[in-house]
């Protein structure tokens, strides 16, 4: 991958080798050279067989160029349960960052949540990242016997959850007096694994209006996903295509204010195809194709300013691994750049 220095020549040409450089090598040359956001990749990991069988897929991670380990969080279905599996992954390794995509705040009480969160913080040297999430699927509630409220009601309940654990990582006595959570002078003496920055950083993750705002004034990365449809069950119907990625990230922007340039936007990847999707605009969340075309595809969501890319499926992880070697590092644009 070429350095951050200037292609053009001091006689202000083109080097010989210039007409040779693929169109989607080429865009990644150019943004390196500012200081955009850098590209990077993270990837969930469901299931294991074994402490061993986990590491060797961690470690496999950290040398195909993923940033991040990511590990979901339903209750339904075979997978590992996050915390655990990200602090064993934590002693296996030493550059691949750590997080949860997405913790459902209503599993958790976000007194309990903060103090595991900055534990695996510090026992991963500050590579642990907090992703949370107001909770979607509703057959998971219904089958573990857990009320399943209505988006606004879940979406309320996750805000008083943020608010809750960053008083709590600001240290001394917390008194909150919340529509859903109470605190009557808690104190908790939080592990810190960073100097000056009490707590890890936060990833809060959506796809509706009111959830994105919530991300966009308090999160340190917002993650677009999929809306899901009232009832729990699914998508929202006309949420996947790139139109509606577009107006997401024009939501957060506005809602963001004077943190815009704080922010990090990041994007799931929920599939990867083996052919290029019939109709590209249609499946924002989706690419395919070969590592060409899946470069270019990524590219076109670069340009919107998402520089995080969270890969949802093991078994996508070989096909689109040649994808992360070609851009991972690179430079995207900086959040909301006009145009």
């Amino acid at each position: 991958m070429m350095c951050g220095c200037s292609v053009v020549s001091s006689a202000g040409c083109l080097p010989w080798w210039w007409n040779w450089v693929p169109a989607s090598r080429m865009r990644v040359m150019f943004k390196q050279q500012d200081f955009s956001p850098v590209v990077r990749f993270g990837a969930v990991l469901r299931t294991a067989t074994s402490l061993r069988d986990l590491v060797d897929r961690a470690q496999w991670l950290e040398d195909a160029g993923f940033g991040t380990a990511l590990m979901s969080d339903h209750l339904a279905g075979e997978r590992l349960a996050p915390m655990p599996a990200l602090a064993a992954i934590a002693s296996a390794t030493t550059r691949l960052r750590l997080g949860t995509l997405v913790l459902a705040n209503d599993f958790r009480h976000p007194a309990v949540l903060a103090r595991e969160a900055s534990t695996l913080d510090l026992l991963s040297g500050g590579r642990f990242e907090l992703g949370l999430g107001a909770g979607w699927r509703a057959e998971e509630y219904q089958a573990a016997g857990l009320g399943f409220d209505r988006p606004g009601v879940r979406i309320d309940r996750l805000a008083e959850a943020v608010t809750v654990m960053r008083e709590l990582w600001r240290g001394g006595s917390c008194a909150f007096g919340g529509r859903y959570y109470q605190l009557d002078g808690l104190e908790m003496a939080m592990p810190c694994a960073r100097p000056g920055r009490a707590r890890p950083d936060l990833l809060i993750g959506g796809g509706g209006p009111r959830l994105l705002r919530l991300a966009a004034r308090h999160a340190d990365t917002v993650a677009f996903t999929r809306r899901a449809n009232r009832g729990g069950s699914g998508p929202f119907p006309g949420d996947t295509t790139m139109g509606a990625l577009r107006r997401k990230v024009s939501l957060v922007h506005d809602a963001a204010g004077a943190r815009t340039a704080q922010l990090e936007l990041a994007m799931s990847l929920v599939r990867i195809k083996e052919s290029i999707p019939d109709d590209l605009n249609a499946e924002a969340f989706v690419l395919g194709g070969d590592v060409a075309a899946m470069v270019d595809q990524v590219l076109q969501r670069i340009d919107l300013g998402v520089s995080y890319f969270l890969l949802h499926r093991q078994d996508d992880l070989a096909r689109f691994a040649p994808v992360v070697a070609e851009l991972s590092g690179a430079r995207g644009r900086r959040a909301f750049d006009a145009g």
